[in-house]
């Protein structure tokens, strides 16, 4: 996972409102951004999506209301969380804020310990929110791919097989390359298998080779591939949402028979992918 500090866009027009969040926040590691109107705060969250809105209610012109809507009407800045800050105590106006978009709502003056757990529990929850589109969008690319792409451990075994692999080696649908071998279906002298190893290591850089693949019954094919090396934050992803790829029979319609094989990535940071 991401160990960058999360964002935090804080939006308030007095300057003491604004010292005070800052002076709760700073040594909890969070990255602060300021705005004191309504117009600076939706300019910083376009520049810099915020994992988190802190937005009061009461300000001159754009006031906090129609910031929460706007965020909420850009696709790129509708699912950041929005914690309003407000001295409006009555129903109406939580209303109000409920139906701008608001996720939660702190009451001037507010309790410190509160803030700072609110704080805490949602930049968290946002981040494992993100991590879970960003792990949908990577496992939908190779599912997609219309090359083969096999990822492996540093003992190449294969953990990944994309559809289009699947099919580049007849794959029985029971049994779709999981955990076999590289071996059993990729043939490789032994200077390319240094290689890779040496690549898993981190020592070498992404290259090209050519080799044989295996299908059932000893079938050989020839094989255009390039090895590369996943980032073990990508890798660690792939084990629970990659394991299985959903098979569309429009995408295998499109599917050209290429034996390109693209990607056999190590299972851990540190590791080859090829």
């Amino acid at each position: 996972m991401n160990t960058a500090p999360s964002t935090i866009l804080v939006v308030d027009d007095e300057p003491r409102g604004r010292q005070l969040l800052e002076e709760l926040l700073t040594p909890h590691g969070y990255r602060l951004l300021f705005a004191s109107n309504g117009q600076e705060a939706l300019a910083l969250a376009t520049a810099h999506t915020p994992d988190l809105v802190l937005l009061d209610v009461m300000m001159p012109g754009v006031d906090g209301f129609e910031v929460c809507r706007r965020l909420r009407a850009n696709p790129q800045l509708r699912e950041i969380p929005v914690i309003m800050l407000t001295a409006l105590d009555d129903r109406e106006s939580r209303l109000q804020g409920l139906a701008a978009g608001a996720d939660n709502f702190l009451t001037k003056p507010f309790d410190q310990i509160e803030l700072r757990t609110r704080v805490a529990t949602i930049t968290r929850l946002n981040r494992y929110r993100l991590l879970l589109a960003e792990r949908e969008r990577f496992a939908q690319a190779i599912d997609g791919a219309p090359d083969g792409i096999l990822i492996v451990d540093d003992s190449f075994q294969i953990r990944l097989a994309n559809p289009a692999a699947q099919q580049m080696f007849r794959a029985e649908a029971t049994r779709p390359l999981l955990d076999e071998p590289l071996a059993k279906r990729v043939s490789l002298d032994a200077a390319v298998l240094e290689q890779l190893k040496e690549l898993m290591r981190g020592g070498l850089a992404p290259f090209q080779f050519v080799a044989n693949g295996l299908q059932p019954n000893s079938v050989r094919f020839p094989i255009e591939a390039s090895a590369s090396r996943l980032p073990g934050r990508i890798n660690r992803r792939c084990k629970s949402t990659c394991a299985t790829s959903p098979r569309s029979d429009s995408w295998r319609s499109s599917f050209s028979g290429s034996s390109g094989c693209r990607g056999w990535a190590p299972w851990r940071a540190g590791s080859p992918t090829i």
